[in-house]
């Protein structure tokens, strides 16, 4: 009797440990699904956030948001017309004036041009490379140092 018993303590410590590394390892499985669910969000609403920030006038946390949304864009050049904004307003119009040219670039590559936000991606791209030239151009003449 005393064997059986044992037996029984066994198989029962066996089962109870399997139960636990099921448990275990549904757990683990769940938690990532959640996590990957919480990162493909804020994927999503990063676009929004940037947005919220350039309104609010906070470009350097729209620069940041936007570059995360840049590095998991689908189509290379969607977000290139809010970092120009960004950029601009950040002061830092060569930069803009490049991610604009990107983003025209993008919206000539997909056909998008008949759309509204052409013209205005446009005229973002004119006033980047506007203030970039007077960036790069000297306000005053150097001096003459010639003897």
């Amino acid at each position: 009797m005393p064997a059986r018993r044992r037996d029984g303590y066994i198989a029962w410590t066996l089962i109870a440990v399997l139960a636990l590394c099921i448990a275990f390892i549904g757990g683990e499985k769940i938690g990532e699904y959640f996590e990957h669910q919480k990162f493909e969000l804020a994927k999503e609403f990063s676009v929004i956030r940037a947005d919220q920030y350039l309104e609010a006038g906070n470009f350097e946390k729209a620069i940041s948001t936007l570059h995360f949304t840049k590095a998991y864009e689908r189509l290379r050049g969607e977000s290139d017309a809010m970092l120009a904004r960004a950029y601009l307003g950040n002061s830092e119009p060569c930069l803009a004036q490049a991610f604009a040219d990107s983003h025209l670039r993008y919206m000539e590559r997909n056909k998008l041009t008949p759309l509204s936000s052409y013209a205005s991606s446009g005229e973002l791209y004119a006033r980047a490379s506007q203030a970039c030239a007077n960036v790069l151009r000297p306000a005053t003449p150097p001096p003459n140092t010639a003897k």
